[in-house]
């Protein structure tokens, strides 16, 4: 199937570009123009000449010529270089007139005028010219290179050519008329490259300025086929090298290495039999190239080859013949793949497998192998494919990692090249000079030596000069012999423009690889005008000149950053759900940007069918390798290879790295033999348990959470590509549509790599914040930016939601802090007190960044409801919530976390004792001078192996019960870090075990530390909702005591304060109350120790929140007095 899709591609791309010349050349409308002219190159193909002058101009008029030592007739040189020097000549010559213009053209002369009548060009008049006519000739050719027209109509443009070559029309230039393919093809012009789009390019999209190109095509009227959409390419190629690179692991890399493990063959010794294999026919063809090596040009030598293959056990023979059938099928489809995405001719790959029977790559130790993957400079792919080899005594290397790297380096270019090859026919199909040309290779100045000049004097006097004796003789027979001599000089040093040969190179040069019609592989290229700003940042985009590359420091980052976004994503069995809740709602605001903006029912209605259906086909694929083969399944398969789904690909950056991930997967036990796993493993003593728990256990839990994000994280991609089909679209549209439904993660700025090693989602926000911007806002004639019409109401709806929230939040009865600010500025908050559940609550998850517009009403209403109080804090509030929307590294208000980056995030929080929500992560000591130790601090929810963890640190480290230790942390701190690290796998799991445990014990949980559930219900009347308001008046009362304290100290009346702050008059019954709860508290560890009587723990629990709740009210009294 693969195949047949590659060579559907190969199909489609054959034919679009034949050869340089044929777009005008061959088209019917030229060849009635030309007819029989003679002006044609050695092969009789219509010729290129040039036209110099200093002028602009678009037509050719001979009245324009009316000095009468100028000879009449247009003329024109072969040499591009004469034509150049003659143009600057003008330009100097004539003052005020210094741009020199060479104009390449076509030129039709049927009958040329006999050298026998006009031997020479010099002093024509318009006279003879008439009279040349008159007689039925049409212009002059000499065998100096010069040609002379005699009417404005012979001569057509070769470049910017509409096709119709009109033999009525003077008019030479690019104009707007029909072309060959009956549409107006108008010009085009993009703007300079605005501050917007700079920040853009940086942060959000690298590719604007082809972004900006395509949309200014349309917008000339020009229709942009799919396959010519350089931009939708690109967009789609993350997506389609990625399937295909899966594909081919999963289908035949895979496998390999699943054979040799069960025939227990290694990798060395089964890459030394594709050595040997192939020694031979390798010394064969080094030795016909390298004089220096007649054997041995594989490294191995022939003799050593045989006798290696002859000494072979009948046993290892048969396993070796087994895998090497495998090997060879994986070359077969390399070998195909290029020949699908015209990299190569047919003929070229025959060639190949005619000289190699039996190939594996060869690569050195130390050189070779140690290179990168060899996929092009960014989308300019140029060159063969194949690098060819020379002969080399030097070790062969990691032969089967190189075979996978060279498949995937196939398809990868490949794809590239379909990118490369759409921007070729853009800007072929949209001439537009001044941007980019096809095929037009840049020319550089070179200084050549003097030429021989032959001047024909008159009397002593110059008349005239030629570049050939025989010219100079037949202008002086011609004109009479009488007073004429012939005078040889030497000219001067000449600047001369010649192609430049490594014009391919340049930072504005682009290629792609296309077959002819014959079957042959061309390059071809597309070159951006180097004084133009956006053309260069253009061609530098698409040749990655872009990009820095990382180094050794933020590679290093950048891995683990990579690490804390999968286990917080892609491994979180709650991410899914959370993420598919907000995905749906966006799916339906962003709808409205799309040509399906009224199927929003469908795409609701399809969206829990394309969920089963990739679930099903993700799951057949691990078990059985191959799709389960339903409906959606099918269509889910399409669509990636289409390009739907955002792409990632595992990058190693050379064969080595790819050898040592192959004999690991060879070794499923190598991880023991690192460090970490030879203490996990006792130094090997429990080893095979350990590999059993790995292979049984967390593997397949791994790999289902990796299935289960993955269909939760496309079902409403599939939709959206569903609907757009059944509505007509093609498939590239409809998986651009269904890509850009949601947050297209491939699309990156110019910095987007750097900073995203350090931040692990700033790509994400970056995105997510421009497809929001996309939804709410257009641009109006002037450029300026508005809100849309969608965007209007979708904004007006918003701010209507949040109003209602906020009413119906106090018609529960829920004070400001109740939920958390964290869960009401996210999530759309149901009460359930109104179903006799009082405090209890129900949470949906609003789209990230839509999220802040009903936020923003909900604000604002609860200020009013609540007579103005605490303007500052919720203006503070309003600031901080615009921050977590705008800010894409994150925000954590002002705060160490806002900036630290992803690496070092867990320890600015623990520093801050605050995580991302806001919520204290541990209790800390109320007096700093009088220090507690950690474990002592533990929240009732802190997990047992946590608390036996602070316990055991604190006494290592020097501490006791009463006595903290150099360092003791809290078991709330411990459980924290351990989240942070396992991800969401590690907290989800936490929470199993407290759960479980308060289950035992009848402790009190809080709702958010129920798995899964907890992300979606919550209860305002539990301990710890009370037990946060708790402690924060706490706080707020001590500072009252300790300004009273030092009042009174300072000899000041403290009456006045009192008043002004109701609630300092609590600090007694606060006092009492919080050592209270300490007892409690105390009472409560006992009873845990003792493992026994959980109705008198779940007692002390209500005592506790009883307290809590009583201060907690008569705080909220006293403020109200204010």
């Amino acid at each position: 199937m693969r195949e047949l899709q590659n060579r559907g591609l190969a199909d489609s791309l054959k034919g679009t570009f034949y050869s340089r010349s044929t777009p005008q050349t061959e088209t019917p409308q030229f060849k009635a123009w030309f007819g029989n002219s003679k002006v044609v190159d050695a092969d009789g193909k219509p010729l290129v000449v040039y036209h110099g002058t200093d002028k602009d101009f678009n037509i050719f008029d001979l009245d324009a010529k009316k000095s009468t030592n100028t000879s009449y007739g247009f003329y024109f040189s072969k040499d591009k270089s004469i034509a150049s020097m003659y143009a600057e000549l003008r330009g100097v010559v004539k003052k005020g007139r210094t741009g020199a213009n060479v104009m390449p053209v076509f030129v039709s002369i049927k009958k040329p005028v006999p050298e026998s009548l006009h031997p020479v060009f010099s002093m024509i008049t318009k006279e003879q010219i008439e009279d040349y006519k008159l007689a039925g000739y049409d212009g002059l050719i000499s065998d100096t290179d010069e040609v002379i027209a005699f009417s404005p109509n012979q001569i057509k443009s070769a470049i910017g050519n509409n096709g119709n070559f009109d033999g009525n029309n003077n008019d030479i230039r690019f104009s707007r008329t029909a072309s060959p393919q009956g549409r107006l093809t108008p010009q085009w012009q993009v703007d300079e490259t605005s501050k917007m789009d700079n920040v853009i390019r940086a942060l959000q999209d690298k590719y604007i300025d082809l972004k900006r190109v395509t949309q200014e095509i349309k917008k000339a009227g020009n229709d942009i086929s799919d396959r010519w959409n350089a931009y939708l390419q690109e967009e789609l190629y993350h997506g389609r090298s990625a399937k295909r690179v899966q594909d081919f692991i999963k289908q035949d890399l895979t496998p390999l290495i699943e054979d040799m493990r069960m025939r227990g063959v290694g990798m060395a010794d089964f890459e030394e039999y594709l050595w040997a294999r192939h020694a031979e026919e390798r010394n064969i063809q080094i030795a016909k190239i390298n004089p220096k090596m007649p054997d041995g040009g594989s490294g191995m030598s022939t003799q050593d080859a045989r006798d290696y293959l002859a000494n072979l056990s009948p046993s290892n023979k048969t396993k070796y013949e087994a895998l090497a059938r495998r090997i060879d099928l994986i070359n077969r489809k390399s070998r195909q793949v290029l020949i699908d995405y015209g990299l190569e001719s047919t003929a070229t790959i025959a060639s190949w497998e005619s000289a190699y029977k039996n190939y594996v790559p060869l690569m050195r130790e130390d050189m070779d192998a140690g290179f990168g993957n060899g996929t092009g400079q960014g989308f300019s792919v140029k060159g063969n494919s194949a690098k060819r080899a020379t002969g080399s005594n030097r070790a062969v290397v990691d032969i089967i990692a190189n075979m996978a790297q060279q498949y995937e380096k196939n398809v990868i270019r490949g794809e590239k090249n379909r990118v490369s090859t759409a921007l070729i026919g853009l800007a072929k199909l949209n001439p537009n000079p001044d941007f980019w040309e096809v095929d037009t290779p840049p020319s550089t100045k070179t200084i050549v030596k003097g030429k021989t000049i032959y001047e024909v004097l008159y009397n002593g006097s110059k008349v005239n000069e030629f570049t050939n004796k025989p010219a100079a003789n037949n202008f002086i027979q011609w004109n009479g012999s009488s007073g004429y001599t012939i005078n040889e000089v030497e000219s001067p040093e000449q600047v001369e423009y010649i192609t430049d040969p490594n014009y391919k190179n340049r930072d504005n040069v682009i290629v792609a690889r296309i077959v002819n019609k014959l079957g042959k592989v061309e390059e071809r290229s597309v070159v951006f005008n180097q004084f133009d700003e956006r053309a260069m940042r253009m061609a530098a985009s698409l040749k990655n000149l872009d990009q820095d590359q990382i180094g050794e420091l933020l590679g290093a980052a950048s891995s683990i950053t990579r690490y804390f976004a999968s286990v917080n994503t892609q491994y979180n069995p709650i991410f899914g759900l959370i993420n598919i809740t907000r995905d749906v709602q966006g799916a339906l605001l962003n709808l409205s940007t799309t040509p399906i903006a009224n199927k929003k029912k469908e795409v609701l209605g399809n969206t829990l069918d394309a969920l089963k259906g990739i679930y099903q086909d993700l799951r057949s694929e691990r078990k059985n390798g191959t799709p389960s083969g339903n409906k959606w399944s099918q269509l889910f398969e399409e669509f990636q290879n289409e390009g739907g789904q955002t792409g990632y690909r595992d990058m190693f950056r050379n064969a080595k790295e790819r050898g040592e991930a192959l004999k690991n997967a060879l070794d499923p036990t190598w991880w023991q033999n690192s460090k970490i796993g030879k203490v996990i493993s006792l130094n090997g003593t429990i080893a095979n348990q350990e590999q059993w728990i790995f292979d049984k256990a967390i593997k397949p839990i791994f790999d289902w959470l990796s299935d289960y994000n993955n269909a939760l994280e496309n079902a409403v991609r599939l939709s959206v590509y569903k609907v757009a089909l059944d509505n007509g679209h093609s498939k590239q549209q409809a998986a651009s549509m269904a890509k850009n439904i949601s947050v297209n993660f491939n699309r990156k700025g110019e910095m987007g790599r750097q900073i995203g090693s350090l931040y692990a989602f700033f790509n994400a926000s970056v995105q997510g914040t421009a497809r929001i911007g996309e939804t709410l806002t257009s641009t109006d004639k002037n450029g300026k930016i508005k809100l849309s019409t969608i965007g209007k109401r979708i904004v007006q709806g918003g701010l209507l939601l949040g109003s209602m929230q906020a009413l119906l939040l106090a018609a529960a009865g829920y004070d400001d802090d109740e939920p958390p600010e964290f869960v009401r500025d996210r999530s759309i908050i149901i009460p359930l007190d109104f179903f006799g559940a009082d405090g209890k609550f129900v949470t949906v998850p609003m789209p990230l960044g839509y999220n802040a517009i009903p936020s923003f009403s909900r604000i604002l209403t609860e200020w009013a409801l609540s007579g103005g109080e605490n303007t500052q804090e919720r203006l503070v509030h309003i600031l901080d919530m615009v921050m977590n929307v705008t800010n894409p590294i994150g925000n954590a208000g002002l705060s160490l976390q806002t900036i630290a980056p992803t690496v070092i995030d867990p320890l600015a929080a623990l520093a801050e004792n605050k995580d991302f929500t806001g919520r204290p992560i541990a209790r800390e000591d109320f007096n700093s001078l009088n220090p507690t130790p950690g474990f002592t601090r533990a929240k009732d929810t802190a997990s047992a192996i946590s608390k036996g963890l602070a316990y055991g640190i604190n006494a290592i480290t020097g501490g006791t019960d009463y006595k903290p230790g150099e360092f003791s942390p809290s078991p709330d701190q411990i459980d924290y870090l351990i989240g942070q690290v396992t991800g969401g796998v590690g907290r989800e799991a936490m929470k199993v075990e407290q759960t479980a445990t308060a289950l035992v014990t009848g402790e009190d949980l809080p709702a958010y530390k129920i798995p899964i559930v907890g992300r979606f219900y919550g209860d305002a009347t539990g301990q710890s909702s009370q037990g946060n308001a708790f402690y924060k008046n706490l706080r707020e009362i001590n500072k009252h005591e300790n300004q009273i304290k030092g009042m009174i100290k300072a000899g000041e009346d403290p009456t006045q304060y009192r008043l002004d702050n109701p609630e300092s008059r609590l600090i007694t019954q606060a006092n009492y109350t919080e050592r209270a709860v300490k007892k409690l508290r105390k009472q409560r560890r006992a009873l845990l120790e003792i493992g026994d009587n959980p109705s008198a723990i779940e007692s002390i629990d209500d005592r506790i929140t009883e307290l809590m709740l009583n201060l907690n009210e008569k705080v909220k009294l006293r403020k109200e007095m204010q």
